[in-house]
């Protein structure tokens, strides 16, 4: 799961669950963990659309080096920005699969899922452009609508989880290196 000091705490459950399976069956597949998550977590079964969702989403990573030097404001070698562009093209291709899949309980769990990946894509494209690549038209566009969806939903999903009047909803609970 990535996350920076923020994050969407039922989004937790995919990676803690995933750690479980691993350890209890250490031949087991991917897929068989994702089917017995949706039938567990989500009663459901494993659509399509679903895991699809959620093969891209474990992918939608962001190495730690990536936030700590878009907090320094520092440029990114080349590694760094080829990462930020595969972060990008696998939300571009999972983001739009959120909307196919209604889960049958735990929606709060799903909408944090989709939240983190709405999250860590705003970031890749934000830490793109502060390092001086354009956005094409399409990927502006979602850039914008992301940007302002995600703040609400952090807003809402912080409310919701932790005491609204927390002074740390808008500064991070543990120092950065850019604070310390």
């Amino acid at each position: 799961v990535w996350t920076t000091t923020r994050y969407s705490q039922d989004a937790m459950y995919y990676g803690i669950a995933y750690s479980a399976f691993a350890a209890r069956h250490p031949d087991g597949t991917l897929r068989a963990f994702n089917q017995q998550f949706a039938r567990k977590v989500f009663g459901t079964g494993l659509t399509r659309d679903l895991a699809a969702f959620l093969n891209g989403w474990i992918e939608m990573d962001i190495h730690y080096r990536i936030t700590l030097a878009v907090m320094k404001k520092e440029r990114l070698g080349r590694n760094f920005l080829e990462g930020l562009e595969k972060a990008c093209r696998v939300g571009e291709r999972i983001l739009p699969l959120a909307n196919k899949y209604i889960p049958a309980r735990n929606r709060a769990i799903w909408e944090a899922m989709v939240l983190a990946a709405k999250t860590a894509w705003v970031c890749a494209a934000g830490a793109l452009l502060m390092n001086g690549r354009k956005l094409n038209a399409a990927r502006k566009q979602m850039y914008n609508q992301l940007l302002r969806e995600t703040r609400r939903e952090m807003s809402v999903d912080w409310d919701r989880t932790r005491f609204p009047d927390d002074p740390k909803k808008h500064r991070p609970q543990f120092p950065s290196p850019v604070e310390a």
